[in-house]
């Protein structure tokens, strides 16, 4: 549905202000929580001042109370709202508020300064200095330490793999961003799927694949799963009864899957509409930019900043593909190092662990670690450097649990 409201400059999130509807209606104690200025489109507001006389939710009562159809109503207020997104939808429904209060008043002083009107000018700076301090305020040490106590008993403390080595010494949490970086055939798709689909057993997973079809993920999951090699099911059409038995497990997981959202604001509105515990994102070079004309190095440290960001935001753990430079091929150790990040610079900053990938028999066929891959721990906040030796299965993708690890 389109509105007049485009054409307008004013912040606002159509889908955003129907989330909040959605939750009102769903336990109406949440409507202390906004008020009418919450509210850009009109038609939602109707809806909220609807809501606010009658105090009443019914959708008939809502209907005759605003004119308004009963396609808009239903849109409007049946969206699917958790209890831990209640918060974060009321802190951005109040940001957009006071941003376009802003706005009204920095146009008001912009007049006043064209007609030459100091005196009332001086006044509304005065004003809109109160306005910014009172948007402004902080939470107390006091707050922070409430909410840090509180913390502590919650479920969502703490992110697992389910491989044991790799939990037993990396520190995963819910406000992360991860990178897995290595280079071409270090196996950062297979790596993060193996991930992906143990955690998918009781957490909500979005796997975004830029780079490959789903259709190859599908032919990869199911190898991982069944321990099956790729020329097993290459013949799909001779098996297809067991192949129908493999997507119905599949889709049993709470794995989502999608390979088109190549921009942050798609990616975070998925975030909020699904629930997401876990995203995975493969991988950081095919993410687009609104600025085309920005410098790469740039571009790249402004989208590894707004991953930092969402997922403090939605408290998700994020975790991001990423390739290596070349200089690991001209080193007689070949094992990846952090300056071996491309725009190194940004993304080491922001990223909270990173951890680099190693195949040895890629490089060289004769080695004693044939089926080993190298889980390098380059870099996590308060917690020591690790690496990590995991036992593969290379003709079905597979990531077997721990073999051995070491400080590095």
């Amino acid at each position: 549905m389109s509105w007049i409201e485009d054409i307008l400059l004013p912040p606002h999130d159509y889908e955003l202000e129907k989330l909040g509807l959605s939750m009102i209606c769903d336990n109406i104690v949440n409507l202390d929580l906004l008020d009418e200025n919450c509210f850009y489109t009109s038609t939602y507001k109707k809806i909220y001042k609807a809501i606010k006389t009658s105090l009443s939710t019914d959708f008939t009562v809502l209907v005759v109370a605003t004119g308004l159809t009963n396609d808009d109503v239903l849109d409007a207020t049946t969206q699917l709202v958790s209890k831990d997104s209640i918060d974060y939808i009321t802190t951005q429904l109040h940001k957009y508020k006071n941003a376009r209060i802003l706005i009204n008043w920095i146009r008001n002083l912009e007049n006043q300064a064209r007609w030459l009107d100091i005196d009332k000018a001086k006044d509304t700076i005065q004003k809109l200095d109160l306005i910014i301090q009172d948007i402004a305020k902080e939470k107390s040490t006091e707050d922070y330490a409430m909410d840090y106590f509180d913390d502590i008993g919650k479920i969502k403390k703490e992110i697992k793999t389910w491989y044991k080595m790799i939990d037993e010494y990396v520190n995963l949490l819910w406000w992360q961003l991860v990178v897995i970086a290595g280079r071409p055939s270090m196996w950062k798709t297979t790596v993060m799927l193996n991930f992906a689909l143990r955690q998918a057993v009781e957490r909500n997973v979005w796997f975004i694949s830029m780079e490959m079809q789903v259709f190859e993920l599908f032919d990869r999951m199911i190898c991982i799963l069944w321990c099956l090699s790729s020329y097993e099911i290459k013949d799909k059409r001779n098996n297809i009864d067991k192949i129908q038995t493999y997507l119905s497990s599949i889709m049993e997981k709470k794995l989502f899957i999608a390979e088109n959202i190549y921009s942050l604001s798609k990616v975070e509105q998925y975030i909020v509409k699904n629930w997401l515990d876990i995203c995975y994102i493969d991988y950081l070079w095919l993410i687009q930019y609104w600025d085309a004309k920005m410098r790469t190095i740039d571009r790249i440290s402004e989208i590894t900043r707004q991953l930092k960001l969402i997922a403090k935001k939605h408290n998700c753990h994020i975790v991001l593909g990423c390739q290596l430079s070349r200089s690991v091929e001209w080193r007689i150790d070949k094992k990846p190092l952090l300056p071996d990040l491309r725009d190194s610079w940004s993304i080491e900053q922001d990223a909270d662990i990173v951890i680099m990938l190693h195949r040895e028999e890629y490089y060289d066929k004769d080695t004693d670690q044939k089926n080993k891959i190298d889980i390098l721990i380059r870099k996590q906040r308060n917690w020591e450097q690790k690496e990590i030796i995991l036992d593969t299965k290379f003709s079905s993708y597979r990531i077997i649990d721990t073999w051995y690890a070491k400080k590095l």
